[in-house]
C-alpha cells in the first residue's frame, strides 16, 4: 500500500475480508438455531401447514427475483448514462471514473 492509503481504508477492508469468511460460518449457526426454534413450532400444525409455508416462501422469492430481473438497471460513467448501442468511453482512459448503479 502507498503512502496515501488512509488508515481507516485499511482497517475496513481488513474487517470486510474477516467478514466475508466469517459470514457463511454465522449464516449455518443462524439457520441451525432458527430451525431448533421454528420446527417444533410447525411440525405440531401438520404437514400441510408446513408444505404451505415453504411453498409461499418460495412464491415470494420466485416474485422478488422476477421483480429484479424486470428492473433494468441504468448505469453511468461520470454522471454519463452508458447505453447498449455504444459505449462513450474510450477503453484506454488511464484515469479515475466514478461508476454508479441506479
Amino acid at each position: 500500500m502507498t503512502r496515501e492509503t488512509p488508515a481507516a481504508a485499511l482497517a475496513f477492508f481488513g474487517y470486510a475480508r474477516l467478514g466475508a469468511f466469517g459470514l457463511p460460518a454465522l449464516t449455518l449457526l443462524w439457520a441451525l438455531a432458527l430451525e431448533r426454534w421454528l420446527w417444533p413450532r410447525l411440525e405440531r400444525r401438520g404437514p400441510r401447514v408446513v408444505a404451505g409455508a415453504l411453498l409461499g416462501l418460495l412464491a415470494l422469492l420466485l416474485v422478488l427475483d422476477l421483480g429484479w430481473a424486470a428492473s433494468r438497471p441504468q448505469r453511468f460513467v461520470d454522471g454519463r448514462q452508458l447505453r447498449p448501442q455504444a459505449d462513450p468511453f474510450p477503453a484506454d482512459v488511464h484515469r479515475h471514473q466514478r461508476i454508479e448503479t441506479r
